[in-house]
């Protein structure tokens, strides 16, 4: 039994690993800790499976999305393909933070089962 607990204690460190590189993430958030600055992209998560808008826009370098919960559904915020990942769980929750992304064409989208698939997706421009 005394040799099982190192194993999972490297188990366990072994995981939580890749979500420290995320540069100061939180237990709500997968981005790295949000800055005193205004957002720069807020999503609105609506209950119909949408976010407020399809199109948002940013410039190069940090980027600080801001995802407020206008509905009573639980939603996620994930830029594909980056380390970020914001949820809320209820009307007027809101979750900040912060990821660095290069110019181009990002798709945010809601990773709650059957959220993406209803359209709840669009598109970041990092310019």
């Amino acid at each position: 039994m005394l040799r099982t607990i190192p194993r999972v204690a490297a188990a366990a460190a072994l995981v939580a690993l890749p979500l420290s590189a995320c540069g100061g993430s939180s237990a709500s958030s997968k981005c790295g800790a949000a800055s005193t600055a205004s957002p720069s992209v807020t999503v609105h998560a609506l209950d119909a499976l949408k976010y407020d808008k399809s199109e948002y826009s940013a410039k190069a370098g940090d980027v600080t999305i801001q995802l407020v919960d206008d509905g009573s559904l639980v939603h996620t915020v994930l830029v594909r393909n980056q380390s970020c990942k914001l949820q809320v769980g209820s009307r007027g929750d809101t979750k900040t933070g912060t990821v660095n992304l290069p110019a181009g064409s990002y798709e945010i989208f809601c990773d709650v089962p059957g959220h993406e698939s209803s359209g709840m997706k669009a598109t970041l421009t990092v310019t």
